[in-house]
């Protein structure tokens, strides 16, 4: 096998707790040609000692302080001091099977793809579950790329259903493809920052390699303090930034094949916050105040026209009908037709 170095790039932030783990499934690897650079964002909880204990005993590894200035700024600044041509993303609380830089480095050099792509392993107190492709395992190059994957790439035909997962982690990439796409990046994103710069990525790779294969898997801890569970104050700013440069990207990248998949996504996103903002204690009010900003954007009313209701849950379907529908009766039906959703619970869409 060729000698390929991969730069591992570990955004870190009160992890403490988690990071042994983290680095040790690193040192770990059975591809020893890594470099691991390990990115604290302003840490306070022993984290950044860590990191430095580790920076001591092996020389592979580099480690930045730098302020807190969030995910996208911390793994920014690893792609900024990183030396090689390839890419691989681990967050700090997460870990990597033992073959996981190995079988990615071997698929890239049997496939010339630009990104490798490989499962997901999700950890939820102690129940392990695999998050399998929406498309089938193999080499995605020249026509079957744009025949078989673009049409799905974004979005395969269903609410928050990705033809190719969205998340910087569980890929190897070529870093020239990242920093061509940074310009897309908005680094006061709290939610869909990966898709923010993954997107635009998986729009410019000539080849796209789906593996699956025992060894290779990125393990995900599902932290319950995480934003899934939480409030998360910024979810509609980012949302609100995020897909018009998207749609700006496509447009730039004359990709207007993505243009719907993108529209699809951006609906799904703003259903996404609604629920989010049942946790809000602000409530009825900012609710109110966010439903009308939306439905007064240009952008947002276009992919609302266009969207197939028929793909979404039917709890979904019935908020976008009011969506459609809207004005200020319809304001307080969606409200509480939300917040009813919202106790049921979302993960049984």
């Amino acid at each position: 096998m060729v000698n390929m170095v991969v730069d591992i790039i570990v955004p870190v932030y009160n992890v403490s707790k988690y990071l042994n783990k983290c680095i040790e499934s690193l040192l770990a690897q059975t591809y020893k040609y890594i470099k691991i650079i390990l990115v604290d964002d302003g840490s306070t909880d022993g984290s950044e000692k860590i990191c430095d204990n580790y920076a001591r005993i092996d020389d592979r590894i580099n480690v930045i302080h730098k302020e807190n200035g969030g995910l996208v700024s911390a793994w920014t600044m690893g792609i900024k001091n990183s030396k090689s041509e390839w890419v691989v993303f681990v967050d700090g609380d997460d870990w990597v099977e033992y073959k996981h830089i190995e079988l990615l480095v071997k698929e890239q050099i049997e496939s010339s793809a630009d990104i490798v792509v490989t499962r997901m392993k999700q950890i939820d107190k102690g129940n392990e579950k695999f998050i399998e492709f929406c498309v089938p395992e193999g080499r995605y190059i020249g026509e079957k790329l744009k025949t078989e994957l673009h049409p799905v790439m974004i979005n395969a035909g269903g609410f928050e259903r990705r033809g190719v997962p969205f998340s910087r982690c569980s890929k190897l990439i070529r870093k020239s493809i990242i920093i061509r796409n940074l310009k897309y990046s908005y680094e006061k994103a709290t939610y869909e920052e990966d898709f923010n710069i993954i997107a635009p990525c998986l729009m410019d790779a000539k080849a796209i390699s789906m593996l699956k294969v025992e060894g290779a898997a990125y393990c995900y801890r599902k932290v319950e303090s995480s934003m899934l569970h939480g409030y998360d104050r910024n979810m509609s700013n980012s949302i609100y930034h995020i897909y018009p440069i998207l749609l700006k990207a496509c447009k730039s990248k004359n990709m207007g094949g993505f243009v719907r998949q993108i529209q699809f996504e951006y609906v799904s996103a703003v259903v996404r916050l609604f629920l989010n903002e049942t946790k809000n204690s602000e409530g009825y009010i900012n609710m109110s105040r966010i439903i009308k900003k939306y439905l007064t954007d240009r952008l947002f009313q276009q992919s609302l026209e266009i969207v197939d209701a028929r793909m979404y849950p039917v709890k979904f379907r019935i908020i976008l009908y009011f969506l459609k529908h809207y004005d200020s009766f319809m304001s307080k039906i969606i409200i509480k037709l939300i917040c009813l959703i919202r106790r049921q619970g979302i993960n049984h869409a």
